[in-house]
């Protein structure tokens, strides 16, 4: 009985340790309207690339400025990352999306 508890607990702390090295845990400390400050601030770990792009360009209305902060591979690949997507409201860029990639 004993080993079966310790190899679980090994078992469990194995996947954790895992899971650990994708963006998916960084990403629930994002919320809409935060600073880029406030993003940086919260995933602990400055952009990799910071780009100013075209966004929503399929809808109807045509597409806008924004900017997207991607955080690149915390495991070597590179489809890995977190891409966080800010609005511009007024001198401000605030975040509207983000999306993780594995």
């Amino acid at each position: 009985m004993k080993k079966t508890a310790i190899l679980l607990a090994a078992l469990l702390m194995t996947s954790t340790a895992a899971y650990s090295g994708t963006w998916a845990p960084y990403s629930n400390r994002l919320s809409t309207m935060m600073t880029e400050q406030q993003v940086i601030a919260a995933i602990g770990h400055d952009p990799t690339a910071t780009e100013v792009i075209t966004c929503g360009f399929a809808t109807p209305a045509g597409g806008w400025p924004c900017k997207r902060f991607r955080f690149g591979s915390l495991r070597g690949h590179a489809d890995d990352c977190l891409l966080v997507y800010f609005e511009q409201h007024g001198s401000l860029w605030l975040v509207g999306s983000w999306d993780v990639l594995e």
